[in-house]
């Protein structure tokens, strides 16, 4: 029978939930070992440029920018016919790279973010049910949340530490009136993607007494942010902000990691 004093502890995933220029990005680099990230969002690019990062850029394709009415058939028609194929080359690319082994090579597996990936989804996803450029219809959102929650399980799946950025919006619950901030993703992903990870920490900047500015992860949930957890046992809130960005993994993350003493950092 087996017995949890035997579990060896597993790769942490993390999942970082903010607002643009909150620092999730940075703290991609403070984690220690060899590191590779999937970019979306292009501002990334300016978070990691000189670090020693591998990585593959998936960017959304050129738009179809007419203007489409809520009303079925009413629309400027386009003078072009756009393939978005920006997903499809993400996807021939993850999963080759899966089928190579090519991850058992490195330490950390980065996606930033969500946010972004889950439109390039969905540009395929429209393209491929005839309505690319138009507005998104009950079985592209079905299509989009079932891909993407793919994407995810796949991902959290591979025996390496996992780290995807997100971002969030202050909403109002219909039914229930309760006003908190929410992953900015469609439907029951919200709630889905969330049970894949491991880490889910809220980041944030506060004006300290000197009014510097403090970059902060929240590790445990509020009336605000329902969504959070921690298995590595950390207060509440926890500041991650990186004081040397030539030598980020002696902080943040990469700090707590390293320090934390049921956890053996073993890079590559």
């Amino acid at each position: 029978m087996p017995n949890a004093k035997d579990i060896v502890r597993r790769k942490e995933k993390f999942l970082l939930i903010g607002p643009t220029g909150s620092g999730k990005t940075t703290q991609f680099l403070t984690l220690p070992g060899k590191k590779f990230m999937y970019i979306f969002d292009p501002n990334a690019l300016n978070t990691i440029a000189g670090h020693d990062i591998d990585y593959e850029l998936y960017t959304p394709d050129i738009l179809n920018m007419n203007v489409v009415s809520l009303t079925k058939g009413v629309g400027d028609k386009s003078p072009s016919h756009q393939v978005p194929m920006t997903y499809v080359d993400f996807e021939r690319d993850f999963e080759s790279k899966i089928a190579s082994g090519f991850f058992n090579n490195y330490d950390v597996l980065g996606f930033d973010s969500m946010t972004t990936l889950a439109d390039i989804v969905m540009d395929r996803v429209l393209y491929l049910n005839g309505r690319f450029g138009k507005q998104p219809e009950q079985p592209d959102w079905s299509a989009q949340i079932n891909t993407i929650k793919n994407i995810f399980r796949t991902a959290t799946s591979i025996d390496i530490t996992f780290f995807a950025t997100a971002h969030k919006e202050l909403k109002q619950d219909e039914l229930t009136k309760k006003i908190e901030y929410q992953i900015v993703l469609p439907g029951q992903l919200r709630v889905k993607l969330p049970l894949l990870f491991s880490e889910i920490y809220h980041t944030e900047v506060v004006l300290d007494d000197k009014l510097a500015h403090t970059y902060r992860i929240q590790t445990k949930p509020d009336r605000y942010n329902s969504v959070a957890r921690c298995t590595l046992g950390l207060d509440q809130y926890v500041d991650v902000t990186v004081h040397d960005m030539k030598n980020p993994t002696a902080y943040g993350l990469g700090k707590i990691l390293t320090e934390h003493p049921s956890r053996k950092v073993d890079v590559k």
